[in-house]
């Protein structure tokens, strides 16, 4: 047996010498990746929001899952042809040259439309490169590999949106729109991890699977006919959809109390940025310190449980006391457990399934699933704020509502439990992928 007792990260998170590189190259891969997002998601937000009002808010959350099906065509096709560095590469290669593209636009057109189209591309940019990110790691780890490591890793990005959120607190009444700019050596150093990280995992890994044999549009709906032919694979997509129609609700609730605190557009930003960092603590202490354990000693099935539980005392809570204070220990919760419980307990989910399920079904559901799900709740909550509010339904009734779906959603994490308990089992006879095996020199 190996001795780990020289690795520092061993102790606490089971991390092995082989192991450290490649873990040490994702966590920093990760943070790059998050802290883009959390430094421009306060500004994307509060622009619209101060531009159209909250009542108009639900329909940009729209706009973003009609590009989805051209996202998805074109990353199953990508993820077909290329090998994954080189991908994860021209992904945020393309995400560099459209940031300073933005920046320049938002500098020097006097008009709202350009906010529009920031907010667009910023929730594309999160969804593509968190489903890049998170493939490329499910694609080198085996089932146990991600109850022990997925903890440190994920504290990555945990670590990254609250670093982001603090810059966006402390910056976004100083540079305005000028905070694009800051995102940028984030961009170029998570590129030069990627690298790293490759190399780390040693030559194998990065190989494409082989060329597709079916047309374009064929390649592009794979990941849909995957997920119909599977009960694994639809319960967890209905526990993303689900996930992201209560979570909507909690965002709306949260801009709208906040856009009648809040006059100024930065000042709302600012705010959020201080709201969005101490949820990202709890989320950076949660995954340090719980993840690991409880995937380990209580199961992926009881980790996938928390963030509906608290959500289902939060929103009880908002039922009796519908204020601001509330709401944002409310969406501080949801962020909170949402991008360290609930995510690192989602990704285990895809580690025993085969490559075509890991890049295909995962993007089907990661990219489209989950923006079908904010466009759903989004014409919900259009209606709601030009004609349900007027007629006197207030936001304890979104809360309400919310209560009813987290129901749905522990059931449909009790079937995902199900299925993967059974293919947790089969992987043990699989060949361990390269990140198990190590880098020697």
């Amino acid at each position: 047996m190996e001795n780990r007792s020289r690795n520092p990260l061993a102790a606490f998170w089971q991390v092995r010498r082989t192991e450290t590189a490649a873990v040490v190259s994702l966590f920093f891969l990760f943070f790059c990746v998050i802290f883009v997002f959390w430094c421009l998601k306060p500004l994307r937000t509060s622009a619209v929001v101060k531009a159209y009002g909250t009542e108009w808010y639900p329909l940009f959350r729209q706009g973003t899952a009609l590009v989805m099906p051209l996202v998805v065509w074109a990353y199953s096709a990508l993820s077909d042809r290329l090998r994954r560095d080189r991908l994860f590469l021209g992904v945020l290669g393309s995400f560099f040259a459209v940031t300073v593209a933005f920046w320049g636009l938002l500098r020097t057109v006097d008009a709202d439309w350009p906010s529009v189209l920031f907010y667009f591309y910023v929730d594309t940019y999160v969804t593509v490169a968190v489903a890049m990110f998170w493939s490329y790691v499910n694609d080198v780890s085996t089932v146990g590999q991600a109850k022990r490591l997925y903890g440190v890793i994920g504290a990555g990005g945990i670590a990254g949106g609250m670093v982001g959120s603090a810059a966006s607190a402390m910056l976004s009444e100083r540079l305005g729109d000028g905070l694009v700019l800051v995102t940028l050596p984030f961009l170029a150093l998570a590129a030069g991890l990627v690298v790293l990280a490759s190399r780390a995992l040693g030559p194998g890994v990065g190989k494409q699977p082989g060329r597709p044999t079916r047309g374009a549009l064929a390649d592009a709906l794979a990941g849909a006919r995957l997920v119909k032919a599977s009960p694994y694979l639809l319960s967890i997509a209905g526990v993303v959809l689900v996930y992201e129609l209560i979570s909507t609700n909690v965002d709306y609730i949260f801009n709208a109390l906040a856009d009648a605190a809040f006059p100024d557009r930065d000042a709302m930003a600012a705010f959020q940025g201080r709201v969005f960092f101490w949820a990202n603590l709890g989320a950076l202490v949660t995954q340090v310190f719980a993840v690991s354990w409880v995937h380990q000693r209580l199961g992926v099935r009881a980790g996938l449980l928390m963030l509906p539980l608290g959500l289902l005392v939060g929103c009880v809570a908002f039922l009796g006391e519908p204020m601001l204070l509330v709401a944002s220990l409310l969406i501080g919760l949801d962020g909170t457990l949402s991008y360290s419980m609930h995510q690192s307990s989602k990704e285990v989910l895809y580690t025993p399934t085969d490559r075509a399920t890991t890049y295909k079904a995962k993007a089907f559901i990661d990219m489209f699933v989950f923006r079908t799900g904010k466009a759903i709740g989004g014409v919900f909550l259009l209606v709601y704020g030009l004609y349900l509010a007027q007629l006197g339904m207030d936001l304890p009734m979104l809360a309400a509502i919310n209560i009813a779906l987290l129901v749905l959603w522990m059931g449909l994490v009790g079937v995902a439990g199900h299925h993967f308990a059974r293919l947790e089992a089969r992987q043990e006879a699989r060949r361990p992928p390269p990140l198990a095996e190590g880098r020697t020199t």
